[in-house]
């Protein structure tokens, strides 16, 4: 049964639906020493007026059920302990069913012997896999002067925090100029926690109430190799406030707009907010507090999938200039399944901090 259903996946692909299965007997002579088979009736296209009629079919002694798509009917079964358990943490993590087991799959076919069985093979095949269906941006780019960047995103994302954190690298790292510009006047604690950063950093620190404000410290700073904009958490439901931030980020020309999000909220609430936020302009996704979660991967996949809008950091706990690294596939899954996968003590996969 367990290969027939396997072969019905191969052949007509995750989502066909088991119609009838039952034992029967081939070849023999005269009823001696015939196989004993598994015959299995399935379809791809499932036609909704034959549905109705399964669906009638309802007496006491013979209830016809609905067809069952074939993962929910049958949990794949892979050659190895680790790829079993590969499958179960990608679907544990939010990715699809079908999406897991053909994932799975390939790199079971890809890979042979010993190698199923060691988490370095196993773990440089799913990044080699994924990274093919992941967007990244890499760093900031500060080729072009005068780099005006905004954050934006919903309140308690961690925005300022964020900001800090790539402020400290360009500055102390890279040793280039960055201005800090805040126009979140409805929170006074951001306010003087970003001025906190910036004195400790020794960057320019300013405050600004109006889109014309704002051009007027673009101006005058001309000379800076980045300019970060710090605003105020918008609730993606408050329409004016929305209203409000745009009239701040459409008077300023060029720059990059940075969604940043929470990776732990739920899939229908980072939806919501990127479909409000979306009017800005969004160039790039930073996800924040991979450190509250490890059920992320799921999310990420398909905000992207969606939008098509790429990653940039991410981000991992309050520390700054810490807790922060370039988003790249390795770094993800060393998030968000290392752990959780069980790797052992001897593994070489490390991630790459920026």
């Amino acid at each position: 049964m367990q290969k027939g259903l396997m072969m019905v996946k191969d052949e007509m692909g995750p989502q066909a639906v088991i119609l009838e299965t039952r034992n029967v007997k081939v070849g023999g002579f005269f009823g001696l020493f015939a196989k004993k088979m598994v015959e299995i009736v399935a379809a791809s296209d499932y036609p909704e007026d034959v549905e109705d009629k399964i669906y009638k079919e309802n007496t006491q002694d013979n209830i016809v059920q609905p067809p069952i798509p074939l993962f929910k009917y049958h949990t794949p079964v892979f050659k190895s302990k680790k790829l079993q358990n590969l499958y179960e943490v990608l679907v544990k993590n939010e990715l699809d069913e079908a999406f897991s087991a053909n994932l799975v799959g390939e790199i079971e076919r890809e890979l042979s012997g010993d190698l199923l069985d060691d988490d370095n093979a196993l773990m440089e095949k799913l990044t080699e896999k994924l990274e093919g269906l992941f967007l990244f941006s890499g760093p900031i780019d500060i080729d072009k002067p005068n780099k005006v960047i905004f954050f934006v995103g919903p309140t308690g994302v961690g925005k300022t925090t964020t900001i800090a954190k790539i402020a400290a690298f360009f500055t102390l790292n890279m040793k280039k100029k960055v201005v800090l510009v805040s126009i979140d006047t409805f929170r006074i604690a951001a306010v003087e926690q970003l001025r906190t950063y910036a004195e400790i950093l020794g960057v320019p620190f300013n405050v600004v109430f109006t889109p014309l404000e704002l051009e007027r410290i673009v101006k005058a700073y001309n000379d800076a190799d980045l300019i970060l904009v710090d605003t105020a958490g918008r609730s993606p439901k408050n329409e004016l406030r929305m209203s409000e931030l745009k009239g701040f980020v459409t008077k300023i020309f060029p720059k990059e707009v940075y969604l940043v999000l929470s990776i732990g909220t739920r899939y229908t609430d980072l939806k919501e907010a990127v479909e409000r936020f979306i009017p800005l302009n969004i160039d790039k996704f930073i996800f924040t507090k991979l450190d509250e979660s490890s059920l992320f991967l799921g999310n990420m996949f398909k905000l992207m999938k969606e939008y098509h809008l790429p990653i940039s950091y991410i981000t991992f706990g309050q520390n700054v200039p810490d807790d922060i690294d370039v988003a790249t596939m390795n770094n993800i899954l060393e998030r968000c399944m290392y752990d959780e996968y069980r790797w052992g003590p001897g593994s070489e996969i490390k991630a790459n901090s920026n």
